[in-house]
């Protein structure tokens, strides 16, 4: 069987078993156990699969006829342009966090030096992905899971970022005494209600620690406004992702605890994805 006709048929077996992104899905499986680019795959469909490449390519395509996602398959994902491994101990990297990013550097200039903390790290793909463009800035991350820093760990060494980048093993703002330019976060805020709404892929192959927020889904923005303001440089900036309908519930607790908002910034649906606060003085 050659490429195009193991393309051809690892699709219509994703088709068959309703995944909506088969046409792409199974493309990448196909060049993940390939080993091969988009380049050989359609300038020479012709090229032939061995049988253990089409066995291994088979095995890849049950996986996601199972809704496992091709990420949690191949063992990484793209972010901002940037490759990161991920694994079921963290949240896969998505296109919605990237207006993290936007933002970001809207907010600040990418030239000058600042000190960045991250509530949550998981990959590390938001941390990583600011101190590539932030090239003279330097960064801590923390998280509870200590699997989930050993995967930041490995994608910081693979962007070459470990005397830049600090990780670390802790809660929230736990015995922090530093203050940063930048406090950024991607928090959990599932609301308890929508977790069995979640998709197959979200619900049974994220870690729940990384989606479930609480009841309302904002515990961890009640912490982050309460704790964050003394861990801020005085022209110091919050920034944090939100779910697509709690803008104004983030916007009113953050209000509450004396911030002022800066900016909000929406994704690609036109949802605010992301609100950024500063402290009153």
């Amino acid at each position: 069987m050659n490429l195009k006709e193991a393309l051809q048929q690892g699709q219509k077996l994703l088709k068959e078993a309703l995944i909506d992104s088969y046409l792409i899905d199974a493309e990448l499986l196909l060049l993940e156990t390939c080993k091969v680019n988009k380049t050989t795959l359609y300038c020479n469909p012709e090229l032939e699969l061995s049988k253990q490449q089409y066995h291994d390519f088979l095995a890849l395509i049950k996986l996601r006829q199972k809704h496992k996602p091709v990420s949690k398959i191949i063992g990484y994902k793209e972010f901002y342009s940037l490759n990161f491994r991920t694994n079921q101990h963290t949240l896969d990297p998505r296109p919605d966090t990237e207006t993290l990013i936007d933002a970001c550097k809207t907010l600040l200039n990418p030239k000058k030096q600042y000190s960045f903390l991250e509530i949550g790290t998981g990959t590390g793909c938001i941390i990583i992905t600011l101190l590539k463009i932030f090239n003279v800035s330097r960064g801590t991350s923390r998280d509870i899971s200590q699997e989930a820093l050993k995967i930041a760990a490995l994608n910081s060494q693979d962007h070459h970022l470990e005397d830049r980048l600090i990780l670390e093993e802790n809660s929230m703002f736990d015995g922090l005494k530093l203050k940063y330019d930048l406090i950024i976060s991607n928090p959990p805020y599932i609301k308890k209600a929508q977790l069995d709404l979640l998709a197959p892929e979200v619900k049974n192959f994220d870690p729940h620690l990384a989606l479930y927020g609480g009841i309302d889904g904002l515990d961890y923005y009640k912490i982050i406004a309460m704790e964050a303001k003394t861990h801020l440089t005085p022209k110091g900036v919050i920034l944090l992702e939100i779910g697509y309908d709690q803008a104004n519930e983030v916007k009113e607790l953050f209000k509450q605890e004396a911030y002022s908002l800066i900016e909000q910034y929406k994704d690609l649906a036109g949802h605010i994805r992301c609100l950024a606060f500063s402290a009153k003085t």
